[in-house]
């Protein structure tokens, strides 16, 4: 069984190793209106998932081709 103090740490972690499996390499986001584009490491999508993905126009850039 995981101890509190364990279980605190990975609680800490979560956004950080949720990023390392789904984007080990990073993403690229892109504005759909004015074609902007973000290269996001690895560490930049923890925060994206912990905080929100950025925004452009008003809306939530979305990820596009690499």
């Amino acid at each position: 069984m995981m101890d509190l103090s364990q279980l605190l740490t990975n609680a800490r972690n979560l956004h950080s190793n949720i990023a390392r499996d789904v984007y080990p390499d990073g993403i690229r986001l892109v504005c759909a209106s004015c074609g902007r584009v973000v290269e996001a490491t690895t560490e930049m999508c923890a925060s994206y998932l912990a905080h929100g993905w950025p925004r452009c126009h008003g809306h939530e850039m979305k990820q596009g081709g690499r």
